[in-house]
């Protein structure tokens, strides 16, 4: 007993080996209510919201109609992390609009929406790898440009970005006012 008169607890800390075995798949619409608990874990204890702006359930559905939109990583069942991408139709707020795209490849552009580990998996590049893999996987069907926007204030994510190609060609304000540095790479010849 300690001096307060309650026992001393022992906190265990598992390190799972870097190299985890991971299964990384496409996710359809089975996913959603695993994405949005992994969803809700991330962002409960982020004090700052204008970090990361959650998805709808409506935005995530949608994302996860489209065959090769979202992918999972999974360690055994519990999903470790996910990412999403989107392509943008509308001319109207179009990432390519911000940084002088020509309007006519913007039908070959992708947007990394969003990218989410779990934090037991952190800081073993997961979020990177899952990216890359997804962008891997649309270039090889024709995408010719790829963005994300990211807050200032995320600097894991902004280094995971950066790491998968993308580079940072100006900050905006998005999701109600917050800002975000807009991402982009040239997937035709690897500009950022």
């Amino acid at each position: 007993m300690r001096s307060g008169g309650y026992k001393s607890g022992f906190i265990v800390i598992m390190r799972i080996n870097r190299e985890l075995p991971l299964r990384f798949l496409p996710a359809g619409p089975e996913f959603l209510d695993r994405f949005l608990a992994l969803q809700t874990e991330v962002a409960g204890p982020v004090p700052d919201h204008s970090v990361f702006h959650p998805d709808t359930p409506d935005e995530l559905a949608a994302w996860l109609s489209v065959p090769g939109a979202a992918f999972a990583a999974l360690y055994d069942d519990l999903l470790a992390g996910y990412t999403i991408a989107s392509f943008p139709v509308e001319k109207s707020g179009h990432p390519g609009l911000d940084i002088g795209i020509p309007e006519a490849e913007f039908s070959s552009c992708l947007v990394i929406e969003t990218s989410i580990v779990h934090p037991d998996f952190r800081g073993r590049g997961l979020q990177q790898r899952m990216i890359k893999d997804l962008i891997e996987s649309w270039i090889q069907k024709g995408v010719s440009h790829v963005f994300s926007y990211c807050s200032p204030k995320n600097p894991a994510s902004l280094k995971s970005l950066l790491r998968c190609g993308l580079g940072i060609r100006k900050t905006v304000l998005k999701f109600g006012g917050f800002e975000r540095c807009l991402l982009h790479m040239d997937a035709k010849d690897g500009n950022r």
